[in-house]
């Protein structure tokens, strides 16, 4: 399953950040972002994927985001 979204994310360090945590969450997940998008684009691809969990880890950490697909 894909999973894309637009963000408020602004540098690579908070991407980063972010990562991290989602990896910690989904560990056999590929997770990245596209900075040069002006939708800022998180894309989250894994076999297991809990939007609940993901819109939880993205609310801790204070980041906006909408689900593009």
């Amino acid at each position: 399953m894909v999973e894309v979204f637009k963000t408020n994310v602004q540098t690579q360090e908070q991407a980063d950040g972010i990562i991290e945590h989602l990896l910690v969450l989904f560990p056999n997940s590929k997770i990245g972002f596209d900075l040069e998008d002006c939708d800022k684009v998180l894309r989250v691809e894994s076999d297991f994927f809990s939007m609940i969990e993901l819109e939880t880890a993205l609310q801790t950490l204070d980041f906006q985001y909408e689900n593009l697909i």
